[in-house]
C-alpha cells in the first residue's frame, strides 16, 4: 500500500477543514401527532370531518431555487394515525391551477411533475428515512434515503394506497400508508420520528417548499426536520406474504444449419415469493423458482471503443427491496452478476443501533467480470454457482457508523471471497468521512488460468478513504484509493485493478434569486494514478461551470486535459464536454450532451479526432400518453481516416391507461461500421446492426399483484446477405398475485 499518497490525503484533510462558514439560526420544532380512530376513505376529496382534528402543517418556506424565502402557493398538510395506518392528505392551491404539469404516470416516473410528499425516520436516528409522493393525478412515488451516502433508493416498493383530485384551485392528495410497511422500534410506547412535507412546484423554475427551513451550510437533511411524537399506538405486526408467481414464455431462435426460425417450445414456470417481517424490525425474502426475467429493458448503453464492462441498473423485484442495505463506499455487492437463481433467501433490516442484510441463491448461470489495469475481461462458467453475500453496520450514533461486509461464490474448482470493513463519519454538519478495506481470495479453474493467463490462486486488498465537505457557497473533497492486481470481487462491480488513485478538487457556488440563473457551480479536480509498481497510469486535469435557469433548465461546461497510458505509450488526450437541458413548454424536456476532442482510439493504439453528440427528448403529448427518445452518434478519426461510426436509437411510446395500466412500445436500433486495418494498411469494412423491439401490456394492482403480457424480438445482419434478419422472437405472459396475512 502507497502510504505517502495516504499521507497527502490526510493532509489535504486538514486543509478542507479551514473552509468553513457560519450556521444558520434555525430552530426546529416539535409536534404532537394525534391518534384518531376513524379511517379516511381514500378518494383524494378529503370530506370526513375527522380531518379536522388532524395535525395541521404549513409548507410555509421555499427552500429552493429561492432560499428560505415565503413559499409562492399555499400548501397545508394533514397528519393523523389510528394504530394501523399513518394518514397523510395535503391542500395544494395554485393560483394558476391551469398549468399544473402533471400527467398519468406509472409508478416511480412522476419526478419531474406537480407533487406533494411526506418523508419520515422512523427510528429517529437521522440515518434512513421513507419517502412517499403522490403527484397531482395521484402517481405514486416510494423510496428510501440513506443520510450516509446520499442516496434516494425508488427499488424498495410499499403497498399503500394515494388518489389526488384537481380543481379550480389547485388539487387535493390523501394517502394511506400502513405501519405494516415500515420498520421502526414498535416496542416502544411513545415514539418520536423525524418528519418533513414537501411540495414540488415546477414553472418556469422548479420550485420546492418544505414545513421547514434548509441550512445549506449543513451537508445533512434528516438533522433539519422537525420531530413529530406519538404513535403510541402504531403496531406493524408480523406482516406474512405469499406471493405465487406463473410465468409462460412461447419463444423461436433461427437455426443455424437451415435459416429457419424454429421453436423452442412453451415453458411453463411456476414460482413463489414468500414475505415475512420476522419482527417490527427485520424481514425475510424468499423465492422458489423465481422469475428473474426482465420485464423492463435495459436502457442502451452504446459500447464502442471501451475497455471496462458496462453497468446496468438492477429492476429483479427480489434483489430490489432492500437493496439499500447493502450498499458500501465500493461496489462490493452488484446483484445483476446472479444471473438465473434457482432459489433465494434473503434478511434485512434494522435492530436497535444493528442493521443487517444477507442473502443466498443458487445461480444457474456463473458469470465473471475479470477487472484489469486497462480493462475488464468477462467469461462464463457451465457449472451453477452458490452466492452469498452479507452486510452489517453498526451505528455509535447519527454521525459515526462501522460496517462490516463479506461474499463467497463457488462453483466446482472456482471460488471467490471478499471481507472488509468500512465505516462513515461527520461533525459539524459539514464534514464527511468514509473509508472502507476490502481483503479477496480467488481459486479459478483450469481453463480460466489458461484462458486468461490467471494464477491458480489469487490473493488480493483493497482501500479507498474518501473526504467531503459542503458549505453554503464552497465544496472540497479528497480522496484515495488503491487496488492490489490480484484483487477480485466477483459479486460485485469493480472492474480495474493494480493501481492506486489520488483526487482532490473543489468549487464555488452562487445563489440568486432575481435573474435568469438561480445557480452557478464552478469547480475542476486533479487526480493522479500509478500501478502498483509505480508506473504513470493517468494524470487528469478537470475543471467545469454548471447552471441552472429559466425553463427548468441545466447545462454544464467542462474541460479534461489527461496523460493516459495505454499500450505502453503515454497519450495526451483533452476535450471539452457538455450536457444540457430545459423543458421549453408543459410536458416537454429536451436534452443535449456532446463531447469533442483527443481520445485514444483503443483498437489501433493511437490518438483519435473522438466527437459524440447524445440528443433526448421526453415528451408527454397529452396526460396519458408520452414519448421518450435518446440518440448516440460516436465517430473516431485517426490518421485522417474513418475509423469508426456508430447511431444508437433508444426510443419508447407509453400509452398509460390510468395509475395501475401501461402499453408500451420499445425500439433500440444499432449500427456501428468499424473500418479494420492489417499490416499492409488495407482498410476492411465491419458493420454491425441490430435491432430489438418490445410490446408490453402492464397492470399492477400493486407492486406483487401484477399482469403482464408481451412480445420481443431481437434482429442482426449477421447473415451473407447483411440483411436485418430475426435470430430470437418470444411471446411471454407473467401473473402473480399476493396473499397479505
Amino acid at each position: 500500500m502507497n502510504f505517502r499518497k495516504l499521507i497527502l490525503g490526510v493532509a489535504a484533510l486538514y486543509l478542507g477543514f479551514s473552509i468553513n462558514a457560519q450556521d444558520g439560526e434555525y430552530s426546529l420544532k416539535n409536534h404532537e401527532l394525534p391518534t384518531i380512530q376513524e379511517a379516511a376513505t381514500i378518494d383524494g376529496l378529503m370530506n370526513e370531518p375527522h380531518w379536522q382534528r388532524a395535525l395541521k402543517i404549513d409548507l410555509a418556506y421555499e427552500t429552493s431555487p429561492d432560499e428560505n424565502t415565503p413559499a409562492k402557493q399555499k400548501t397545508t398538510a394533514y397528519i393523523y394515525e389510528n394504530g394501523l395506518n399513518l394518514y397523510v392528505a395535503f391542500r395544494a392551491e395554485d393560483t394558476n391551477a391551469d398549468q399544473i404539469r402533471a400527467y398519468i404516470r406509472d409508478r416511480d416516473s412522476a419526478y419531474q411533475d406537480d407533487f406533494v410528499g411526506v418523508q419520515f425516520d422512523t427510528f429517529n436516528d437521522e440515518q434512513r428515512a421513507y419517502e412517499f409522493f403522490v403527484n397531482a393525478y395521484g402517481s405514486q412515488m416510494d423510496l428510501v434515503f440513506d443520510e450516509s451516502t446520499g442516496n434516494e433508493d425508488d427499488s424498495w416498493d410499499a403497498i399503500w394506497s394515494a388518489e389526488s383530485v384537481r380543481d379550480a384551485n389547485g388539487y387535493t392528495v390523501e394517502m394511506e400508508i400502513p405501519f405494516s410497511n415500515l420498520r421502526f422500534n414498535s416496542g416502544e410506547q411513545i415514539k418520536t420520528w423525524s418528519m418533513e412535507f414537501l411540495r414540488i412546484h415546477p414553472r418556469d423554475k422548479r420550485r420546492v417548499y418544505r414545513n421547514t427551513k434548509r441550512d445549506r451550510n449543513k451537508n445533512c437533511a434528516i438533522c433539519q426536520w422537525d420531530k413529530f411524537t406519538g404513535f403510541a399506538n402504531a403496531k406493524q405486526g408480523n406482516q406474512f406474504e405469499l406471493n405465487p408467481v406463473l410465468t409462460i414464455a412461447k419463444s423461436e431462435s433461427r437455426n443455424d444449419a437451415t435459416g429457419q426460425l424454429e421453436s423452442n417450445g412453451t415453458d411453463y414456470e411456476p414460482g413463489l415469493n414468500v414475505r415475512w417481517g420476522i419482527t417490527p424490525q427485520i424481514t425475510l425474502n424468499g423465492t422458489i423458482n423465481p422469475d428473474f426475467s426482465q420485464v423492463e429493458a435495459d436502457n442502451a448503453q452504446l459500447s464502442v471503443n471501451e475497455t471496462f464492462a458496462l453497468f446496468f441498473q438492477e429492476k429483479r423485484p427480489f434483489f430490489q427491496e432492500g437493496s439499500d442495505y447493502f450498499s458500501t463506499n465500493l461496489n462490493a455487492i452488484y446483484t445483476r452478476n446472479v444471473t438465473a437463481p434457482e432459489y433465494g433467501a434473503k434478511v434485512t433490516g434494522k435492530q436497535g443501533n444493528h442493521l443487517i442484510g444477507t442473502f443466498v441463491a443458487r445461480d444457474e448461470v456463473t458469470n465473471i467480470i475479470l477487472p484489469g489495469t486497462f480493462g475488464s475481461d468477462f467469461t462464463s462458467l457451465d457449472e451453477a454457482s452458490n452466492d452469498f453475500a452479507t452486510r452489517y453496520r453498526y451505528d455509535v450514533n447519527k454521525d459515526f457508523n462501522v460496517g462490516a461486509v463479506a461474499t463467497y461464490r463457488g462453483a466446482g474448482d472456482y471460488q471467490n471471497t471478499v471481507i472488509g470493513v468500512d465505516s462513515f463519519y461527520r461533525w459539524n454538519n459539514k464534514h464527511r468521512l468514509r473509508f472502507q478495506y476490502l481483503s479477496t481470495d480467488t481459486d479459478n479453474t483450469q481453463a480460466m488460468q489458461d484462458d486468461f493467463n490467471l494464477a491458480n490462486t489469487q490473493s488480493g486488498d483493497a482501500y479507498v478513504l474518501r473526504y467531503n465537505l459542503n458549505t453554503r457557497n464552497n465544496f472540497f473533497y479528497s480522496n484515495y484509493s488503491n487496488f492490489d492486481k490480484d484483487f477480485r470481487a466477483d459479486l460485485g462491480f469493480l472492474t480495474r485493478v493494480n493501481y492506486d488513485q489520488y483526487v482532490v478538487g473543489g468549487g464555488h457556488v452562487w445563489y440568486n434569486e432575481d435573474k435568469w440563473w438561480n445557480r452557478i457551480e464552478i469547480g475542476g479536480d486533479w487526480d493522479i494514478t500509478h500501478d502498483n509498481d509505480g508506473t504513470l497510469l493517468e494524470k487528469e486535469l478537470e475543471g467545469r461551470i454548471e447552471v441552472n435557469g429559466t425553463l427548468q433548465s441545466y447545462a454544464n461546461l467542462g474541460y479534461v486535459v489527461r496523460d493516459r497510458l495505454f499500450d505502453d505509450i503515454l497519450f495526451a488526450e483533452k476535450f471539452v464536454n457538455s450536457y444540457s437541458e430545459f423543458r421549453p413548454r408543459n410536458g416537454m424536456q429536451v436534452e443535449f450532451g456532446w463531447d469533442f476532442g483527443e481520445r485514444i482510439d483503443f483498437s489501433s493504439s493511437a490518438l483519435s479526432d473522438s466527437f459524440r453528440i447524445n440528443p433526448g427528448l421526453h415528451w408527454s403529448l397529452n396526460e396519458h400518453l408520452e414519448f421518450i427518445t435518446h440518440h448516440t452518434y460516436r465517430v473516431i478519426d485517426t490518421d485522417n481516416i474513418r475509423k469508426l461510426t456508430a447511431n444508437l436509437t433508444d426510443l419508447r411510446l407509453i400509452y398509460q391507461f390510468n395509475n395501475k395500466s401501461f402499453l408500451r412500445l420499445t425500439a433500440q436500433y444499432q449500427d456501428i461500421e468499424n473500418e479494420l486495418r492489417d499490416p499492409a494498411n488495407l482498410g476492411v469494412l465491419e458493420k454491425d446492426r441490430s435491432f430489438n423491439k418490445q410490446l408490453l401490456y402492464s397492470y399492477k394492482v400493486n407492486p406483487r399483484t401484477v399482469f403482464f403480457l408481451g412480445y420481443s424480438d431481437l434482429a442482426d445482419d449477421g447473415n451473407p446477405n447483411n440483411d436485418l434478419e430475426i435470430q430470437q422472437r418470444g411471446l411471454f405472459m407473467k401473473l402473480g398475485y399476493v396473499f397479505d396475512y
